[in-house]
């Protein structure tokens, strides 16, 4: 893919038209709108950025990213970029999640990336710290990119020293699933959002059946769709807002543990060994699990599910009367390395612009992150209560905690939170381990 000679058929530059500069935009402002479109074919004129600056708008671009959910989104996205962009070629390249990061490192290492690819905030600071991503804030202030039509804290985690490496184009957040049908087998009323921790073990515990057969909820060591949310209530941290030290000796993040360790002992939960056969979503549709912690991106699945008819969502239960939900999103980022830098700068913005957010919301898969684009992503839906995710995202919600080498320690909480909920060790004894463990990896970051 690289190193390849790409065809440059059509050579544009840009000029600044009513305060909109649009670099590798044909001089036409981006649109899905068909009529509009038609006026945006327009590569035979030749503009100038007040630079004078050629901006080579053609060849080839490779797209990477990680979901079946969004390669029917995505494809659409590539018809409509190339009515405006007709002599730019973007190819995407779907992987699974547990194959992508792998594949990513490995295209990397070897020169051969995808010209823009999806990031998330674990590996940002890695990639970024690689001299891998390039930095956007030229492009931003020549295109006239309104970052404040995003939400603050995700285009801040794009933002390293300064520097903005990605504009965020979906969020996500935590709440609780629930199967309605087996909540009216079990002759118990539909959660309330605002309902608290108590309220839902004992829930649970009304839900859970003795043959097995039913469990009221899933206490599997997920991270963002579990301990973290319950860390964070209890008033612990997972690392310091200085990066340089885990909070997972410190009590109030052992009593967030040690939330879900007393969901397993009371049997609401099936073993942790079941998650390994059959994951907790799984579990879900299947109609073994009558509640699920699950994320916002869920819904695209659940929409398309055997018992979507039956599901609905509340909020996360709050600890003491603190609620807090862990907000995550994504960005596509340019490759620093790529040949044709324009194009593909042009594709990763075409996809965080309003049209395209829009479309992405319409889809009901994942929420939009450009301004009002995420009520589309609730009409998807009406039946169920999903602007509860965007409430917790605007009143609730906790960064997802990352450092430069996130994913090194997230490896070690995998490795001690499967030792805690499997009972080889208690609470105490794991996460003060897993403290010295993660402090040790922190000492070694810039």
């Amino acid at each position: 893919m690289k190193n390849m000679k790409r065809l440059l058929s059509v050579v544009i530059t840009v000029t600044m038209i009513a305060g909109y500069l649009v670099g590798c935009n044909n001089g036409a402002k981006t649109t899905l709108d068909s009529k509009k479109s038609e006026t945006s074919k327009t590569s035979g004129e030749n503009v100038t950025s007040g630079s004078g600056k050629e901006i080579v708008c053609s060849g080839e671009v490779h797209f990477a990213f990680w979901g079946d959910m969004l390669v029917e989104y995505y494809e659409s996205m590539v018809s409509e970029f190339n009515k405006l962009y007709p002599d730019v070629k973007v190819y995407i390249e779907n992987s699974t999640p547990s194959e992508y990061w792998t594949k990513l490192e490995a295209a990397t290492t070897g020169g051969s990336a995808a010209d823009v690819f999806r990031i998330n905030g674990p590996n940002i600071v890695k990639y970024v710290k690689a001299g891998m991503i390039e930095p956007l804030d030229e492009y931003i202030k020549r295109d006239g990119v309104n970052l404040k039509d995003y939400p603050e804290g995700m285009v801040n985690l794009y933002n390293l020293n300064g520097i903005q490496y990605g504009i965020p184009c979906d969020y996500d957040t935590i709440a609780v699933w629930y199967n309605k049908s087996l909540f009216d087998k079990a002759g118990v009323g539909y959660p309330k959002d605002g309902w608290s921790w108590d309220e839902f073990v004992n829930t649970a515990k009304a839900l859970t059946k003795s043959d097995g057969s039913v469990y009221g909820v899933n206490a599997d060591p997920a991270n963002q769709t579990g301990y973290y949310n319950t860390i964070f209530e209890a008033g612990g941290y997972v690392i310091s807002d200085d990066k340089k030290s885990s909070g997972y000796d410190k009590p109030e993040t052992k009593a967030g543990v040690q939330l879900w360790i007393d969901l397993l002992e009371a049997g609401v939960s099936p073993a942790l060994s079941s998650f390994a056969e059959t994951k907790a979503d799984a579990q879900f549709y299947s109609g073994r699990l009558a509640m699920y912690f699950g994320g916002s991106w869920k819904a695209g699945y659940i929409k398309t599910s055997d018992i979507a008819d039956d599901v609905d969502v509340v909020s996360l239960p709050s600890v003491g009367g603190n609620l807090k939900s862990v907000i995550h999103g994504c960005a596509n980022v340019v490759n620093a390395n790529s040949e044709n830098k324009e194009a593909a700068w042009a594709w990763a913005k075409f996809l965080t612009d309003k049209e395209a957010q829009d479309a992405l919301g319409k889809t009901g898969k994942l929420i939009p992150c450009c301004k009002g684009s995420a009520d589309l992503w609730v009409q998807s839906n009406p039946k169920m209560n999903l602007q509860i995710f965007m409430k917790e995202a605007d009143n609730n919600s906790v960064a997802y905690p990352v450092s430069e080498k996130t994913s090194e320690w997230n490896d070690l909480e995998t490795t001690y939170m499967t030792k805690i909920f499997n009972k080889e060790v208690t609470v105490e004894e794991g996460c003060n381990e897993l403290a010295k463990k993660m402090n040790e990896v922190l000492a070694t970051e810039d």
